[in-house]
């Protein structure tokens, strides 16, 4: 091998340094965005809770005032 393909196949080349760094950008693009996406599946879901708790505690109220309603009939 002679010295000018050594340094030729030493030297960077610049569409495979492009596309690593786009690689790499769009990587960290996509964990980005699952993070982001799993911290509002997580919101998501103490909201549901939240709200089944409070849904469970509406249809208590409900049942009270029901039977308050009863008793006051009779």
């Amino acid at each position: 091998m002679t010295f000018a393909a050594q340094a030729e196949s030493a030297r960077p080349r610049p569409l495979r340094s492009l596309l690593s760094a786009l690689l790499v950008f769009l990587v960290l693009v996509l964990a980005t965005a699952a993070l982001k996406g799993w911290r509002d599946l997580e919101r998501a879901r103490a909201r549901e809770a939240e709200l089944r708790v409070r849904v469970e505690a509406t249809r208590d109220s409900i049942d009270a005032l029901r039977r308050r309603v009863r008793a006051l009939r009779d």
